[in-house]
C-alpha cells in the first residue's frame, strides 16, 4: 500500500505549471453557465462542491489564497484594524506570500486581473510577481491596467472588455514563458461583480432566465435569524431587479468562462497542459434574494459554498469529491 502511494504520488519529471483561477463573487449556483470550464477542468480532474470560504467577502478571502492563512490569523478586512491596504501592504503581509515562494523555487509569475481591494497607488510590480497586469479601475471599460509598471489606456471598444483583455495577457504570459521555466499563473477577472457589464456578444444571453424563489428566496418566517437579517419582504420591484442581476451576472461569466477555454489552449500549445494544475474557483459566493438578502459577508449557503475543480497531474479525471475543503 505505502509504495502504491508513493507511486501515485510521485513528483512529475519536472516542476509543475500551476494556474489558479478566481472569479469575483460567483456563486456555486453560477457553474451552470460555465460549460467550457466544467469541460475542461471538472471533467478533466475533480471537483469539491463542498468548497466553503470561510470569510465571504473579496478581501479576506485573496488574502487568505496569497497567504495559506484563516482571516483571524492575517486579519485583512477582518477586524484587524486598519483599512484593507494599510493591513495587507503596510504590515508587509503581501512580502510572504505564494507569488514569493514560487519566484523563490523558479517559478516565473504572473498577477493578472484583480490584486487586493483598496491597492493605493501601486503601479509596479508586488514582491514576488515577475508579470503584473492589474486593473486600476476594475471597470469593464474605460480603465487603466498597469502593465509591469507602465500605464496601459483601454476605452470603450468591444476589444477593450476587460475580462476579454486580461484573457489575452494571460495567453501571452503563457506562450513567452521559456519551455524549461516552470509557471505560476493567478488570473482574477471581475466577473460577475456588481455593476454587471456582459460582454457585448453575450448582452442578452439570459434575458429569459429567471430567479428560483423556492427554498429561503424571500423567506417567509425571519423570526428565527439574528438581527442584522431582520428586514422587510422583498417587494415585486426589488425582485425584479435581483433577476435582471442575475442575468447580467451570468452573462458576464461567458466571457470568464471563454477565457478558461482560452488559458488551457494556450497551456496545450505550449507543450504545457500534461504537467499544470488548473484550479479554478471564485473568492465567495452572493445571495439574490435568499433570507430576503442581497451581496455577501454573511455565513449562509449561497454565500460561502461557491465550489471548486482541480485538474492536473495524477489528478483522476471525472471524480467528484464530497470531503469538506476551505
Amino acid at each position: 500500500h505505502d509504495a502504491g502511494l508513493r507511486q501515485a504520488t510521485a513528483e512529475p519529471a519536472t516542476q509543475p505549471d500551476i494556474v489558479v483561477i478566481v472569479l469575483d463573487d460567483m456563486r456555486s449556483s453560477d457553474y451552470s453557465v460555465m460549460s467550457l470550464t466544467q469541460s475542461l477542468v471538472g471533467d478533466e480532474g475533480i471537483t469539491f462542491p463542498n468548497y466553503i470560504v470561510t470569510s465571504p467577502t473579496c478581501a479576506p478571502s485573496r488574502a487568505s489564497f496569497y497567504r495559506g492563512q484563516y482571516a483571524h490569523n492575517h486579519g485583512v478586512g477582518y477586524g484587524g484594524g486598519g483599512s484593507i491596504w494599510d493591513i495587507y501592504h503596510g504590515k508587509g503581509l503581501d512580502q510572504d506570500t505564494v507569488a514569493v515562494w514560487l519566484h523563490d523555487a523558479g517559478y516565473r509569475t504572473a498577477q493578472i486581473g484583480k490584486y487586493m481591494n483598496q491597492l493605493k497607488g501601486l503601479s509596479e510590480p508586488g514582491p514576488g510577481w515577475d508579470d503584473w497586469v492589474v486593473p486600476r479601475k476594475l471597470k469593464p471599460f474605460n480603465y487603466e491596467l498597469s502593465v509591469n509598471g507602465n500605464e496601459e489606456v483601454h476605452l470603450d471598444a468591444e476589444e477593450d472588455y476587460l475580462t476579454d483583455v486580461l484573457a489575452r495577457k494571460a495567453t501571452e504570459f503563457i506562450a513567452s514563458t521559456p519551455e524549461d521555466t516552470p509557471l505560476f499563473l493567478y488570473f482574477a477577472p471581475k466577473a460577475p461583480h456588481k455593476p454587471v457589464v456582459p460582454a457585448p456578444r453575450h448582452a442578452g444571453t439570459f434575458a429569459d432566465v429567471h430567479l428560483d424563489q423556492s427554498g429561503s428566496f424571500n423567506e417567509e418566517d425571519m423570526s428565527d435569524k439574528p438581527i442584522n437579517m431582520q428586514r422587510p419582504p422583498l417587494t415585486s420591484e426589488e425582485m425584479a431587479l435581483l433577476d435582471k442581476l442575475n442575468q447580467g451576472r451570468l452573462e458576464s461569466l461567458l466571457a470568464a468562462d471563454e477565457a478558461v477555454a482560452q488559458i488551457i489552449e494556450a497551456l496545450e500549445t505550449a507543450g504545457r497542459l500534461d504537467n499544470t494544475y488548473v484550479i479554478f474557483t471564485s473568492d465567495n459566493g452572493y445571495a439574490l434574494g435568499e433570507h430576503r438578502d442581497e451581496g455577501k459577508s454573511t455565513p449562509y449557503e449561497e454565500a460561502i459554498r461557491v465550489g471548486m475543480m482541480a485538474r492536473g497531474p495524477h489528478i483522476p479525471a471525472g471524480q467528484v469529491n464530497p470531503a469538506l475543503v476551505a
